[in-house]
């Protein structure tokens, strides 16, 4: 928006109104409401030709919208006629700049409510105007993230309201309760959409180019990376390794580096500089690509570095990082949002506000499909509201849906590829580990169980309803409590109370969270996980969270049955795994940690 004026008309037939700063090219809408006659007796003139947009029409009063293309020589005012010398009204001039005046959507409908509109492009503005008749002052509802005024007459007998904000998706736009304080019997609303002249695409991430081991180079490499542009600083050896991918939620690397060497300390000063005001690179700025054999396992954000001097004394670097799904977690929102297509969308909407920023856009690309579930993702700026939490409470709901950073080369560039599974992520792969007298790929198990972490007796609590009496007390909604089989198989009653990540107020949603939880975590659920050694060319990659997997235990603990069968022999969903490149005592064989999802047994 370049502009907006507004200018109150108190009883005239023609008025000459003002408006703000206009440029040749710029599209400039004017909004005229007036207390008596029609539309055909509204009119503007000046600086052009006018074309009519809309209209709407009540009970001997109306509001009438006009189009035009800004010139290079405009005049000091623009004029207005209204039905005849008692007519009060007022006109609104909004000029918007790099803004297409073709195709300009319009929804409109009675009383305070601007109704929902569909983009046809995923950029440009959104305009929501409101008007209605009063005798007296009125205030009308502030929303928050827009741009704008309000105009009442002198008389108080018009007043009429615009809020402006751009929007980055082509994903439906909620109505917007304009709320005129006090309330006002006789108004209308409109929502108007205005694409960008660019034509308007969601925001493109950067490609980056794809960097593999070369000949006569270890099968684990490490290459450090500008985080936003994905321009090469140079490799790193580091000792101790881990990295970490997991479902829903930010995986780990970490490494230490050796800087006994001055050599080695110069060239890893350039990526982590000794001096800490020289912002050329440095944690924060930097992410790693692990390669094993060549394959990309991960792409990790290094933000954290703890140097020191070890007890040989020898000084030291250990470097710490997380995968790009922890990024979002740091960057807050700074306007209100909200996105009311399916759920997946939304999510993909939220990342593309984000990214549309270029110094936040980490070339997170996003996986297209739908889930089949439509519900309203909302947000207000606040303390620590940032696109991650809210991405991942967003998800936490009932029906939600789960998600991972999954690096892919496509076309010669790496993908960091954003990725969604409705309600979960599922693979088709089938990968199988077994563990026997005389050996196998299973070096080690856990089995952890906690009725510390699980529950016999769920409920929840949501958001607080709304109280039309401030005076009166609020509680939040309570969800009906479930208690699990337990109880009566002689279990006490160990209780857990979460709240709905979303807060709701409605009772319902509130009572099937109770009831996904007490399914999902009854009792002291286990949570099993499994330290394999894999080849070179395991069936098992990255990427494979959401696969299942097999695991075939023969110990004294899970002996095998009479009948030559295994007694542990689960089929589970991979949700998270740790690899740990080989060493010494790995026998020349990397080491991965698979973890796996309680209760999904086949």
């Amino acid at each position: 928006m370049r502009s907006v004026a507004a200018t109150p008309i108190d009883f005239h037939g023609v008025a000459d109104v003002e408006h703000g700063a206009i440029q040749a090219g710029d599209v400039v809408l004017a909004f005229h409401t007036a207390d008596f006659g029609g539309p055909s007796d509204m009119g503007i003139s000046g600086g052009g030709t006018w074309t009519p947009l809309d209209q709407k029409t009540e009970d001997e009063w109306a509001t009438r919208i006009w189009r035009k293309t800004g010139t290079a020589s405009e005049p000091a005012t623009y004029r207005v006629t209204q039905a005849d010398e008692f007519t009060t009204g007022t006109v609104i001039i909004l000029a918007l700049k790099g803004a297409d005046p073709a195709d300009i959507i319009v929804t409109k409908a009675a009383g305070q409510v601007a109704p929902a509109a569909t983009p046809s492009t995923a950029s440009g503005l959104e305009i929501r105007y409101g008007a209605g008749l009063t005798n007296v002052a009125v205030t009308w509802q502030q929303l928050a993230g827009y741009s704008g005024l309000d105009i009442q007459t002198p008389s108080r007998l018009t007043s009429a309201t615009i809020a402006v904000k751009p929007y980055l998706s082509t994903t439906q736009l909620p109505a917007r309760d304009l709320n005129p304080d006090p309330p006002i019997v006789d108004k209308h609303a409109f929502t108007i959409i205005v694409k960008s002249s660019g034509g308007g695409t969601t925001p493109t991430p950067p490609t980056f180019p794809v960097s593999t081991p070369g000949r006569g180079e270890g099968h684990i490499r490490c290459s450090v990376h500008d985080l936003l542009t994905g321009d090469y600083y140079d490799d790193i050896f580091p000792s101790g390794l881990s990295l970490s991918r997991l479902n829903s939620q930010p995986g780990a690397w970490r490494g230490r580096l050796d800087l006994a060497s001055r050599v080695e300390a110069r060239k890893i000063a350039e990526m982590f500089p000794a001096d800490y005001g020289d912002m050329t690179a440095g944690p924060g700025r930097l992410v790693v690509h692990t390669y094993r054999s060549g394959v990309l396992w991960g792409i990790h954000w290094l933000h954290t570095t703890d140097e020191g001097q070890d007890a040989r004394g020898n000084p030291y670097l250990d470097v710490s990082g997380s995968t790009l799904d922890a990024y979002p977690l740091y960057v807050a929102i700074e306007e209100e949002i909200g996105f009311g297509g399916d759920q997946l969308q939304n999510a993909r909407d939220l990342i593309s506000h984000m990214q549309a920023t270029a110094a936040s856009n980490i070339g997170l690309g996003l996986q297209t499909g739908d889930s089949g579930v439509i519900r309203l993702l909302e947000a207000v700026p606040g303390p620590n509201v940032c696109y991650g939490n809210i991405l991942a409470d967003y998800a936490k709901l009932v029906d939600g849906f789960e998600f991972v950073v999954n690096p892919r080369i496509v076309d010669g560039a790496i993908i960091r590829s954003l990725e969604f599974g409705s309600p979960k992520l599922t693979g088709s792969g089938v990968h199988t580990f077994f563990q026997g007298d005389d050996g196998g790929t299973i070096t080690g198990w856990r089995i952890t169980r906690s009725a510390l972490a699980g529950g016999t007796r769920w409920g929840a609590y949501g958001g607080t309803p709304q109280q039309e009496d401030a005076t009166a007390s609020a509680a939040p909604v309570k969800g009906a409590l479930v208690t699990t089989p337990h109880v009566a198989a002689g279990y006490p009653i160990i209780d857990k109370r979460p709240t709905h990540p979303g807060a709701s107020t409605d009772q319902g949603v509130v009572d099937a969270f109770v009831q996904y939880w007490a399914n999902r975590a009854a009792g002291a659920p286990p949570v099993f996980s499994f330290e394999v050694t894999i080849g070179s060319e395991s069936t098992l990659g990255p990427n494979s969270i959401g696969d299942q997997v097999r695991a075939v235990l023969d110990n004294p603990r899970y002996p095998i049955k009479a009948d030559g069968s295994a007694s542990f022999d689960k089929g589970q969903r991979l949700i998270g795994w740790e690899l740990t490149p080989a060493d010494r005592s790995a026998g020349g064989k990397d080491k991965l940690r698979l973890i796996t999802e309680t209760g999904v047994e086949e």
